[in-house]
């Protein structure tokens, strides 16, 4: 449970035990989609907002158990400008000065500006995939 920024992977960890039977089959997901214990997600694929880990268990005799963490994913400007300089890092905005604009952009409050920024460098020196989710990442009410 808790915030945690756009920029962040977290890591999902759980334990599960059973002292009678012994643990049989155990499934877990976020909002819905498998994820195991130890997989690292990158929260900009999640998006802003709340969301779920459950994790489902059985043990050898057959009982079931289900357990929920709702977190969520906050958009801030410290955030979305982490965001940017890791998409440039990654490769997928490929000029630095196009990054260090967005990030002034941002440092401005000028989001309009950082939006069609974004619209105009799509498919040039911003990759498509990594534009929007930054657009939808500024677009998210403030955290």
């Amino acid at each position: 449970a808790g915030d945690y920024p756009i920029s962040n992977t977290i890591v999902v960890g759980f334990t599960v035990t059973d002292e009678g039977s012994g643990v049989g089959a155990v499934t877990a997901s976020i909002d819905g989609k498998n994820v195991a214990n130890g997989d690292a997600v990158k929260l900009y694929e999640l998006g802003a907002g709340s969301h779920t880990l459950t994790v489902n268990a059985s043990d050898i005799a057959g009982n079931t158990s289900s357990k929920t963490v709702t977190f969520n994913v906050t958009v801030s400007s410290a955030s979305l400008i982490d965001l940017t300089w890791l998409f440039y890092d990654m490769g997928l905005i490929d000029n630095e000065g196009i990054a260090t604009s967005l990030e002034k952009q941002i440092q401005n409050g000028d989001i309009e500006a950082f939006i069609n920024h974004l619209d105009a460098q799509t498919g040039k020196h911003i990759d498509a995939y990594a534009a929007a989710i930054l657009k939808s990442a500024a677009m998210a009410p403030p955290q």
